[in-house]
């Protein structure tokens, strides 16, 4: 995939309330979560404003290990994590298939849904907080083992419906708040087993750019170990 790169200085004239941003991360864990899921991206937020006007920031909503929920400036963070941070823009609105029936007739029809990024990131704020879901973790990779793998409840992982979020992790919290938003990014995937590839996958979202830091500097390796 051709990326494209924008300093924060210009990207945040762009950026939108509930934009997804998705992470390649570099470090030890980041590299076993992309080859567990099958894919690049080994961390996710939202995006999400504060102020308006000159005070206008930006800030990414997030679990994060070994911190929980919580909001961190997004221009700093963007330094700490340079050319890293891809930005994904969910669909302004999405067409839902309905097939019921009326009496003695079967009728289809289709119900629009404008996306409405400030439901986004109010649930994820008001999941702020909570620890990080290290158990999800846990349950996500021992059920990708060949054995274990014929235990698994296929029902509650293929599941559409909004369920209440278990031990959130970076990937569930995202995927749920859009699902309690009537936006369901992973179809045939609930949210509590849905990982930062399976979002980056969904068909509800499309990529526009990548984050670079204004100075084209990064902090040190080893700030940021857990990625």
């Amino acid at each position: 995939m051709k990326r494209n790169h924008l300093k924060f200085s210009e990207a945040k004239e762009y950026l939108r309330e509930g934009d997804i941003l998705l992470f390649r991360g570099t470090g030890i864990v980041s590299f076993f979560i992309k080859r567990a899921s099958e894919g690049k991206y080994s961390h996710v937020g939202v995006a999400s404003s504060h102020g308006r006007g000159d005070d206008k920031m930006w800030e990414c909503v997030e679990f994060r290990e070994g911190k929980g929920g919580r909001t961190v400036n997004l221009e700093q963070y963007v330094r700490t994590h340079n050319a890293i941070i891809d930005v994904y823009r969910p669909k302004s609105e999405i067409k839902k298939s309905v097939f019921e029936k009326h009496g003695d007739k079967w009728e289809y029809k289709e119900n629009r849904f404008a996306f409405d990024g400030k439901c986004v990131t109010n649930i994820m704020r008001r999941l702020t907080g909570l620890p990080y879901g290290w158990r999800r973790i846990w349950w996500m990779a021992t059920n990708k083992l060949p054995f274990l793998r014929i235990f698994m409840d296929i029902q509650s992982v293929a599941s559409d419906k909004p369920q209440d979020i278990v031990y959130p992790v970076c990937s569930t919290a995202v995927a749920y708040s859009f699902s309690r938003c009537d936006y369901d990014l992973v179809h045939n995937r609930a949210s509590n087993w849905t990982e930062p590839s399976d979002i980056a996958r969904s068909s509800l979202i499309h990529y526009l750019f990548t984050l670079d830091a204004d100075s084209g500097e990064s902090l040190p390796w080893g700030m940021w170990p857990d990625e």
